[in-house]
C-alpha cells in the first residue's frame, strides 16, 4: 500500500475498544501485535474521553497516541503511517465534530461489493470517518417484495450485516438510508406489483394504507439489520407529491399538509421499531420559498416554513441540510442557522463530486464547494457533517477516485488545513495511491467534457450548438485532452487501486473524438472527398479508442461493483461505436457518389441540451 512505517502494539496494553480495528486493519497494513518485529514502532494508546481529538508524541521508546473516540486513534494510526509524526514534536489534531462521514449512492446502477466496501471502511477509518451510510432506494431485500431491487444488485440482508459488523470493528456507524416517499421510480415501474402505493411516476401514495404497510417493511429490515439505532428516511425532492393517483382520489390538498401528515406517520413507524429518523429537510424549506418550488433552489434566504407547519413538524425528527452547490461560506452559515432557528442541530450533507456527468471526481466542484461548507461547520461547531457521492445518470465515475477528495476533505475537517504535502503522504500511505497523479486525472473535466463523451457523431446535437453559441471552445479542448494524453502516458497501465489507465483511455477518446469532428466539419463542409476518406481512416481509431474505453470500464466496475447496471453502460458505448460504423458507411457512400448529401449533417444547430446520453443519442425522446 506504499506504507513506511510499521506499527507495534501489545494487546495486554491497547484498550480492548480498539483491538478488533487493529486486527482488522493488520491484515492489510503493516499493523502487528508481534512485539518481536524490529522494525515495528512500538504504540500506546491512551485513552482520554475528556480529550478532543488526537495528540502524537514520538521519543526513541516509540509512540504514545492519546485520543477520545476509538476513530481518531485510527487516524493518528494513519498518520504514523504516513510518516506524519517527527520525533521529539508532537503532532495533534481536533475535530470540531463528533460525525464525519459519507453516504455512498448505491441506487444509480452501481452497487459497490461487500468485499470492496469493505477496503472503503479500512481508508475511511484510517482518514478519520466514523459514519457512513448507503443510499438505497430500492437496492436491499425485502420480504415477499421480489420485486423490490430486482435485477438491481439488490443488498441481502445478510450482506448488509456483513458490513455492519465490519463497520463497527473500525468504529464506523452504519446508518441505514432510504426514500419513503419520492425517487421510488424503481420499483414503481413494476405497475402490476405497486399500483396501490404510487401516486405519481416517482412518489408514493400519501394516506394510502399499503404505502405504510411498504415503509413499515422498510423500516424493519433495517431496524433488524444495523446496530445503529438512525435512519436516513429521505423525503427529498418530491415536489409533484399530491398531483397524481392522489388528486384522483382525495382531491387538492396543500402538498406541504399531505407532507407533513406523511412525515408523521413514518415518524411513527420508525418509532415504533426504535428507530430515530432523520430526512433531508429541503422539502419543508421549499414550501416556504418565494422562488416557488423548483428542487434546484430549495434555500431561499427570503423564505421561511409556514407557522403551522413548522409547529407539526415531529420533535424526534432530525434534520439534513444539503447542499452541493453554492460556493460561499456565508451561504453554509446562513442555512444552518435557519435550521437551528427551528429547533434542530442539523446535520450537513456535503458533497464530493462523482456526478454531474462525469467520469472521474470532479475535484474542481469539490474543492469550491465543499471547502467552504466544511469551513462553515467548524466555524459554527456543527455536531455531524458527511459527504455524498452520488451516481446519476449511471454511476459512470470511476468512484474510488473521489478518496482522494473524502481524503482532502477530512484533513481540512481535523486541521482546517488544506496543505498538500502531509495529504500526498497520508493518500500514498492509507489509499495506496499518488495523490497527484489522481487528481491531474480530473483535469478530464474541461470545458465542454459532459457534451463529449455522449454526444452523437452523427447528429451532434451539442456539438453544433455549442459552434455557435461557444465559438473556439471545441478547439481549445482538444489542444487540452492532448496535453492531458501526454501527462496521463506514464499511468496508461495503472489499473489499480485506482484505474489511471481508464483515465488515459478517456482522455485519448475525447482527445480523437474532437479530432475527427473538426476535420469531418471542415472537410463535409467543402464537399472534400480526400479529406472524407482521411476521415473514415480517423474513425476506425475512434472505434479502437471506444474498445479499450469499454474495456477500462468493465475492469474498474467489476473490481468494484455488482455486476448489475453495467449493460447500461455497455448499450451506451456499443450503441456509440455502432453509430461511429454508420458514420464510417454514410461517408464511404458520399465519396463513392451514391448518395448526394447526409442528412445528418446538413441539419444547422439547434437548442443546446443536457449532457445526458438520452439527451444526446437522439433527436427523439423514445430512447
Amino acid at each position: 500500500m506504499g506504507q513506511s512505517n510499521t506499527i507495534g502494539w501489545r494487546r495486554e496494553e491497547t484498550p480492548p475498544a480498539l483491538h478488533a480495528a487493529l486486527d482488522a486493519l493488520g491484515v492489510h497494513y503493516p499493523i502487528t501485535a508481534d512485539t518481536r518485529q524490529r522494525s515495528a514502532i512500538p504504540t500506546r494508546f491512551v485513552h482520554r474521553p475528556e480529550y478532543q481529538g488526537l495528540r502524537l508524541v514520538r521519543d526513541r521508546g516509540g509512540i504514545e497516541l492519546t485520543y477520545d473516540q476509538p476513530i481518531h486513534a485510527l487516524r493518528g494510526i494513519g498518520a504514523v503511517l504516513s510518516g506524519l509524526v517527527p520525533r521529539g514534536k508532537a503532532y495533534e489534531e481536533h475535530l470540531p465534530m463528533r460525525t464525519l462521514g459519507i453516504m455512498l449512492d448505491c441506487s444509480r446502477n452501481a452497487v459497490m461489493t461487500v468485499t470492496h466496501f469493505q477496503g472503503w471502511l479500512r481508508q475511511l477509518a484510517l482518514l478519520g470517518y466514523n459514519m457512513a451510510m448507503l443510499y438505497t432506494e430500492d437496492t436491499y431485500e425485502l420480504p415477499r417484495e421480489p420485486y423490490f431491487g430486482y435485477l438491481r444488485g439488490r443488498y441481502t440482508q445478510e450482506e448488509l450485516r456483513q458490513i455492519d459488523e465490519y463497520a463497527a470493528a473500525l468504529g464506523i456507524e452504519m446508518i441505514g438510508c432510504i426514500q419513503t416517499l419520492g425517487h421510488m421510480e424503481q420499483i414503481l415501474r413494476w405497475r402490476d406489483y405497486y399500483t396501490r402505493v404510487q401516486d405519481t411516476r416517482s412518489v408514493l401514495l400519501v394516506d394510502e394504507p399499503a404505502t405504510y404497510q411498504l415503509i413499515d417493511k422498510m423500516v424493519a429490515h433495517f431496524a433488524g439489520t444495523y446496530r445503529s439505532r438512525r435512519i436516513h428516511i429521505g423525503m427529498d425532492e418530491s415536489d409533484d407529491l399530491g398531483h397524481g393517483k392522489f388528486l384522483e382520489r382525495f382531491g387538492y390538498q396543500r402538498n406541504c399538509d399531505i407532507f407533513n401528515r406523511h412525515v408523521t406517520k413514518v415518524v411513527e413507524i420508525c418509532t415504533r421499531h426504535g428507530l430515530k429518523p432523520m430526512i433531508w429537510s429541503d422539502m419543508y424549506f421549499r414550501m416556504g420559498s418565494t422562488r416557488g418550488k423548483t428542487w434546484s433552489k430549495p434555500w431561499d434566504p427570503q423564505g421561511g416554513i409556514p407557522p403551522e407547519i413548522a409547529a407539526a413538524i415531529p420533535p424526534e425528527l432530525d434534520f439534513v441540510f444539503w447542499d452541493y452547490d453554492h460556493d460561499q461560506e456565508a451561504f453554509y452559515r446562513g442555512n444552518i442557522t435557519r435550521q437551528r432557528a427551528l429547533g434542530k442541530e442539523p446535520l450537513v450533507g456535503s458533497g464530493v463530486w462523482t456526478w454531474g456527468l462525469t467520469p472521474w471526481c470532479n475535484f474542481k466542484q469539490t474543492w469550491q464547494n465543499a471547502a467552504p461548507c466544511v469551513n462553515a461547520c467548524r466555524k459554527l461547531k456543527v455536531q455531524e457533517l458527511f459527504f455524498t457521492l452520488w451516481g446519476d445518470q449511471g454511476a459512470y465515475c470511476e468512484f474510488d477516485s473521489a478518496l482522494a477528495g473524502l481524503a482532502r476533505m477530512a484533513d481540512m475537517a481535523y486541521t482546517g488545513s488544506t496543505a498538500i504535502k502531509p495529504l500526498i503522504q497520508r493518500f500514498a500511505a492509507v489509499c495506496g495511491s499518488d495523490y497527484q497523479k489522481v487528481v491531474m486525472a480530473g483535469d478530464l473535466l474541461f470545458e465542454g467534457w459532459q457534451i463529449i463523451l455522449w454526444d452523437d457523431p452523427l447528429l451532434q446535437i451539442n456539438w453544433k450548438a455549442r459552434n455557435q453559441t461557444h465559438p473556439g471552445q471545441w478547439s481549445r479542448a482538444m489542444r487540452h485532452y492532448r496535453r492531458l494524453v501526454k501527462r496521463l502516458a506514464s499511468s496508461a497501465d495503472v489499473t489499480e487501486p485506482i484505474d489511471l489507465a481508464h483515465a488515459y483511455n478517456v482522455a485519448c477518446y475525447f482527445a480523437d473524438k474532437l479530432e475527427l469532428l473538426a476535420l469531418l466539419d471542415r472537410a463535409y463542409r467543402r464537399r472534400n472527398r480526400p479529406d472524407l476518406a482521411k476521415v473514415v481512416a480517423k474513425i476506425r481509431q475512434v472505434m479502437k479508442d471506444v474498445d479499450r474505453l469499454l474495456v477500462s470500464f468493465r475492469r474498474q466496475w467489476f473490481r468494484r461493483n455488482k455486476p448489475f447496471g453495467f449493460e447500461v453502460i455497455q448499450i451506451r458505448l456499443a450503441g456509440k461505436r455502432q453509430r461511429y460504423q454508420e458514420l464510417a458507411a454514410r461517408l464511404r457512400q458520399f465519396i463513392a457518389g451514391e448518395i448526394e448529401r447526409i442528412e445528418e449533417l446538413e441539419q444547422t444547430a439547434g437548442g443546446e441540451t443536457k449532457g445526458h446520453w438520452r439527451d444526446l443519442a437522439s433527436g427523439s425522446v423514445i430512447v
